[in-house]
C-alpha cells in the first residue's frame, strides 16, 4: 500500500523542489520499512 502512494506521489511532483522531497520522503520510507522488516524478521538491518 505504501509504495503505491509513494509512486503516485512521486509521479505526482512536477515542480523540482516538491520533487526532491518526495524522493527524500520515498528514501526515509524505505528505510523504515526495512527496518521494520528487520524487527519482525530478527534480521540485521540492511545499511
Amino acid at each position: 500500500m505504501a509504495e503505491g502512494f509513494i509512486r503516485w506521489y512521486r509521479e505526482s511532483a512536477s515542480v523540482p523542489v516538491f520533487a526532491e522531497q518526495t524522493e527524500l520522503f520515498a528514501a526515509q520510507a524505505d528505510t523504515v520499512e526495512a527496518a521494520v522488516v528487520a524487527a519482525a524478521t530478527g534480521l540485521p538491518t540492511p545499511t
